[in-house]
């Protein structure tokens, strides 16, 4: 197998985890693969998620999940976009306005339009109404832009219901909502899922809420 790489994103206030911590078990892992029998990708995947269970070590088993699947496409000499069965070579992405003040907001909203960025991902979830007063004045900085919510497990279900009320009565309602309540809370991502997508058309994502292929 080539040589691959990956990255540990390490957030304490979202994973738990530092950077010894991090270091420590990846040393752990690349030497527990050193002794696994690696018959094909899939099964050493499979190998790491057993090995680094759970949400405590999430980012270290994205760093080596990413490294191994690099790898296979270094040993077959194609880019990781062919490996995954992509049709081109270019994507389109978004890019985040970070929790802000409206101004602030408004802001780099203006900044981004210029710069022809289509899709705006908004970090929302700290307090509800400062939430609504940024997304009241990025409309009007960007009126033709996407939106994108990351509610970061900030909102109670009728907290995330009630942020969708309102930007539907703004004419600003998001294309998709990440992650709009507590990782744990199953059933408020139940029920947000259900009123966005029946109510609204609106895709909800976990992202908190996912920590294995399971």
């Amino acid at each position: 197998m080539g040589v691959g790489w990956g990255e540990a994103p390490i957030l304490p206030f979202v994973t738990a985890e530092d950077r010894p911590s991090v270091l420590a078990k990846a040393e752990e892992a690349c030497e527990f693969l050193r002794k696994s029998s690696g018959r094909n990708l899939l099964l050493v995947l499979e190998e790491i998620g057993r090995f680094l269970p759970g949400h405590q070590f999430a980012s270290v088993r994205a760093r080596i999940e990413m490294a191994l699947i690099d790898a296979a496409a270094t040993s077959k000499g194609i880019p990781l976009w062919r490996l995954f069965g992509g049709a081109s070579n270019t994507i389109t992405t978004d890019i985040t306005i970070p929790i802000v003040s409206a101004s602030e907001a408004a802001e780099l909203t203006s900044k981004y339009r210029t710069q022809r960025f289509k899709s705006l991902k908004l970090k929302v979830g700290k307090n509800l109404h400062v939430d609504i007063e940024v997304l009241r004045a990025i409309r009007p900085a960007h009126p033709d832009c996407l939106f994108i919510l990351d509610g970061n497990e900030g909102y109670t279900s009728n907290e995330a219901i009630e942020v969708l009320e309102k930007l539907h009565e703004m004419d600003a309602t998001p294309i998709l909502f990440e992650q709009p309540v507590h990782r744990d809370d199953c059933e408020g991502l139940g029920q947000v899922t259900a009123i966005a997508r029946d109510k609204y058309g609106v895709s909800v994502a976990a992202d908190e809420s996912c920590r294995s292929f399971n």
